[in-house]
């Protein structure tokens, strides 16, 4: 982990005892301060959080060493109340403690797989996904912005250029929506293991009355249809999908990942991939010369797997259809 300097001086500041790091802090800006003190609560999700085993290693030496009795949970709030007072430091302090809650629950949520996000954030009004969208890393937001159409991703985007940091009132709201988020998931973890028994039982069922049983519930329920389809779903269920949809597949996906998983499969269903290339993404496997490279199994087989994985989360999210069964 590369630290800035706030970081590297946060670190510092909990190496020394608490009147010297206050005596310091006399020197910084309140603006300064906060950020040191934010950096500080900051550091206990990164030991859990981060792979790096130097601030691991250092925070098990604040913790152990005699030399220093720094300890985040107990003795920020005394150092803060010795730096700015005691009305000044609440309400620095309760800043701090509420944008790490946040933080801890955007961790959290970058955890998921992004189509589960996606089935999270979809209903919520857009400023909500504006929030999301800009507190999220680039790597997330980019994946979760794909799985809109054209239009909302344009919008959010504009969204985003505009986007104003929220205030404290802006930040309680905001994790108060994260809270309820993670319920939703919660709820939809129980949801999913129905989900499977239903499914378990379905496959008993011959593929007519699958078809006829999934008809009446798509008509009920579609998210429940989409996620029975989505666990039932397998490569020889390609033959079931338009070529529109694969258009989207083909468009929405790291092409030399889809171009090895094709080499795993029915030459049938590679065919269908290669008629709906268009000339952008053949010139794209002529340029890297891929017909030439020799790939091992393992790089086919993972590849294979991976493509499988996000066609089922197109199908899953309602973005692609099996046609009939």
């Amino acid at each position: 982990m590369n630290l800035n300097g706030i970081q590297r001086s946060a670190l510092l500041l909990m190496s020394i005892n608490i009147d010297e790091a206050a005596k310091t802090l006399e020197f910084f800006s309140d603006k300064e301060i906060s950020q040191l003190i934010q950096a500080m609560i900051s550091f206990d999700l990164t030991v859990y959080y981060d792979t790096s085993e130097i601030i691991k290693n250092f925070y098990q030496y604040l913790n152990q060493s005699k030399l220093s009795s720094f300890d985040i949970t107990n003795n920020i709030s005394q150092l803060v109340k010795k730096s700015l007072g005691d009305k000044k430091s609440s309400i620095v302090l309760q800043e701090c403690l509420l944008k790490k809650s946040i933080q801890k629950k955007i961790i959290f949520l970058e955890t998921l797989d992004v189509h589960e996000i996606f089935l999270l954030v979809k209903n919520e009004h857009k400023q909500i996904i504006t929030v999301l969208l800009t507190y999220f890393s680039k790597s997330v937001s980019a994946k979760l912005l794909l799985l809109f159409d054209i239009i909302e991703q344009s919008n959010f985007l504009l969204d985003i250029e505009n986007f104003i940091p929220l205030t404290t009132h802006g930040l309680l709201e905001f994790n108060q929506i994260l809270a309820y988020l993670l319920k939703k998931y919660k709820n939809s973890l129980k949801t999913k293991k129905n989900t499977r028994r239903i499914t378990e039982i379905l496959k008993l069922f011959n593929k007519k009355n699958i078809k006829n049983i999934l008809l009446q519930i798509k008509s009920v329920d579609i998210t429940l249809a989409n996620e029975i389809n989505c666990i039932l779903f397998t490569w020889n269920d390609m033959c079931n999908i338009s070529n529109d949809d694969i258009k989207f597949i083909i468009q929405n996906i790291d092409l030399e990942i889809l171009y090895k998983g094709l080499k795993a499969i029915d030459e049938s269903i590679t065919n269908r991939f290669y008629k709906n290339f268009s000339k952008k993404e053949h010139n794209y496997f002529y340029n890297k010369n891929l017909d030439n490279k020799i790939f091992s199994f393992l790089e086919i087989s993972l590849a294979k797997r991976k493509v499988l994985n996000i066609i089922k989360g197109f199908i899953k999210t309602g973005k692609i259809f099996i046609n009939k069964r």
